[in-house]
């Protein structure tokens, strides 16, 4: 019976312009071009100014490319946002939603999350969802009850299988 894929990635947050994901990219495919795709998939979240450059840099695909965050809407008036039909337009496949800067600077509830979690899957991304503790919530004990809620909340209604 063969193993389940694991993934393996990351978020360059606002660390990097395009020439450096760029550049990044191709290291990183020169870096790991031995390992076995059938059992282990790399994939990058860029900026999203970096998509484009990020998408063409890619030589031989085995990298995929993730946006950092996504709308719960394909279209409308939500300036600033980005839809899933525009991600999947560039030929994204993985979405990143519920990051802790999302929640804890921009204010995204759980209930928001749940919904671009929705969103995402029916438009037929890989969908990662992130949870986590404040430190104010660890010290007040109170870690496992965060997580179970966002957890919770996050995949609620959302088809999983």
């Amino acid at each position: 019976m063969p193993g389940k894929k694991l993934y393996f990635g990351t978020n360059l947050k606002m660390y990097k312009g395009i020439r450096e994901t760029v550049s990044y990219l191709c290291e990183l495919e020169q870096l790991t071009a031995d390992m076995d795709p059938e059992n282990v998939q790399l994939f990058v979240i860029p900026s999203y100014t970096s998509l484009p450059d990020a998408i063409r840099s890619l030589r031989h695909k085995q990298i995929l490319l993730g946006a950092q965050n996504m709308c719960w809407e394909e279209q409308g008036q939500f300036t600033g946002e980005i839809s899933p039909l525009m991600l999947r337009e560039l030929g994204i496949s993985i979405i990143e939603l519920g990051h802790s800067e999302r929640r804890h600077i921009f204010g995204e509830t759980n209930v928001m999350i749940n919904r671009k979690v929705i969103a995402g899957l029916k438009s037929g991304f890989t969908v990662l969802l992130c949870i986590g503790e404040t430190e104010e919530e660890k010290n007040w004990g109170i870690s496992d009850e965060t997580l179970r809620i966002q957890l919770k909340t996050g995949l609620n209604k959302a088809d999983v299988r």
